[in-house]
């Protein structure tokens, strides 16, 4: 039951032991990472994951909020520190190349219904966040480094099947 409801039902009463009532009340959690308040415990990725108090009144705490460094549970932080791990190795085989219009530019994408990495090419658009290629040797340098089950936990997320096919 949430307070403003207790306050309606029982605004009249008197508060006989406000200890006894303050030691059942439950800050609510926040559902994003922009619902955070002073105090509230949030995750940041930066080298690694660091357990952080919030402050509203940090400017540098905002900056990482924007930035996407900003979690609400370790899990989503943790899953994020891996899936960075895997861009920056994807751009260390992509060897500094950037997308060039009319030219084919190789990148990874996954079938999830087969649960596999596959590289394709693009020479009209390009999709945001992907790391490209120059040729498809590289890509396939890339995927053949990493692994693909690796890719495909760490930077796509796709979770492992479980032995019951779920």
């Amino acid at each position: 039951m949430k307070l403003k409801e207790i306050v309606k039902k029982y605004g009249d009463y008197e508060i006989t032991d406000l200890e006894k009532i303050k030691g059942s009340l439950e800050k609510p959690k926040p559902r994003t990472v922009w619902d955070l308040n002073t105090g509230d415990n949030f995750y940041l990725v930066g080298v690694g994951v660091s357990e952080m108090a919030w402050a509203n009144n940090y400017e540098i705490f905002l900056e990482w909020r924007e930035g996407g460094d900003v979690f609400l549970t370790a899990e989503e932080a943790e899953k994020e520190l891996a899936r960075r791990k895997i861009e920056a190795l994807l751009k260390k085989y992509a060897n500094g190349y950037e997308f060039e219009f009319y030219k084919d530019n190789f990148y990874l994408f996954v079938d999830y219904d087969v649960r596999d990495v596959y590289i394709s090419y693009e020479v009209y658009e390009k999709y945001g966040g992907e790391v490209y290629f120059s040729s498809r040797e590289d890509a396939e340098k890339a995927v053949q480094e990493i692994g693909k089950d690796r890719l495909l936990r760490d930077y796509f997320q796709i979770e492992e099947e479980q032995e019951d096919g779920k």
